[in-house]
This record gives C-alpha cells, structure tokens and sequence, in this order.
C-alpha cells in the first residue's frame, strides 16, 4: 500500500502533473490558477501518506483512513468525470484494490502476533 501511494503522489502528480490528473482537479472544482499548485499539495501528502505507512505500520487507523478515501474517491470521480471510469487505469481498479488492500490488513492484523500479545510459558522448575 505504501508503494501504491508514494508512486501516485511522485510520478502523476508532482514530477509530470498529469493531464489526467490537473483535469480531475479541475473538475472538482479546483480553480486553473491553482491547478499544479493543487497537484503539487495532492503529491506531497499522498508521498508523506506512504511514509506514515511504512513508519507507524502497527497503527490501524492508518489502513482505515485509505479505506474510507478510496471508497469515497470512486463516487466522487463518477459524478465529476465519469468517462473515467471506463478508461484503462481507471479509478474504480485502483481505489478498489487498495481498498481492498486495507481491508486485508485490518483484517489479518487481528491475528499477527506481537511481544504484547504473546505469553511465554514460565519456566520449568525442576
């Protein structure tokens, strides 16, 4: 999941500022002026999103907030553009999968074992 954010906060929006991606913008009701001013901001925090990922990797709400925002990022872009949705990347792949994704994690979570939630059996004494 990490990966997937660093990649779409570096590569479409802060070292090429995508068409794809100024256009969405646009559309949500970004004004023009602020566009790659916007794509730059978009970037930055989905590139420290990844980080915080990969940092605080035992924090679950971390997996909840990519859940909730790739399942509201799928109406979101039907309403403002749809002719998206049937494009070849397309948001719904995408948001779905990672969503999927955190799904997983909180899910798996629950039974990976940590020095917290382990007992060691005592020692024998004889």
């Amino acid at each position: 999941m990490a990966f997937i954010w660093f990649y779409h906060g570096l590569v479409p929006k802060l070292l090429y500022h995508d068409r794809a991606e100024l256009d969405l913008l646009s559309r949500i009701g970004t004004a023009p002026q602020h566009l790659h001013a916007s794509a730059t901001l978009a970037g930055v925090v989905e590139v420290l999103f990844a980080f915080l990922l990969i940092v605080f990797w035992r924090r679950s709400w971390l997996l909840w907030v990519t859940l909730a925002l790739m399942l509201v990022g799928i109406p979101v872009v039907a309403v403002s553009a749809p002719e998206y949705l049937s494009a070849a990347f397309n948001p719904v792949t995408l948001n779905l999968s990672l969503a999927m994704f955190a799904a997983i994690a909180l899910i798996a979570r629950r039974d990976l074992p940590t020095a917290a939630n382990c007992r060691r059996k005592p020692a024998s004494t004889t």
